[in-house]
């Protein structure tokens, strides 16, 4: 099985939730109709990937980026994972 997550870390230092995660959800799960069930597989869709790049001795973060939500409450609007070497 490949691993897109794992081809994007080995090309780039940072990989977004928004830019980058997103669509690989997205494709995965083209078609289907959007609801807990479909949330619940792309969060274990996910996770395995996140995984696969950790078993494959890649060592990340994750980073939230924060934006303004409604009546000044800050919300989280990316999330940002950022190889860690050593």
């Amino acid at each position: 099985m490949e691993n897109k997550l794992l081809e994007l870390f080995e090309k780039h230092d940072t990989v977004s939730m928004n830019d980058d995660i997103f669509p690989l959800v997205e494709e995965e799960f083209a078609g289907q109709v959007m609801g807990n069930e479909v949330y619940e597989l792309a969060h274990q869709y996910i996770g395995q990937l996140l995984w696969g790049v950790y078993a494959a001795g890649i060592s990340f973060i994750a980073s939230p980026v924060f934006g303004g939500g409604d009546f000044g409450k800050m919300v989280v609007t990316d999330v940002v994972y950022e190889k860690v070497t050593v």
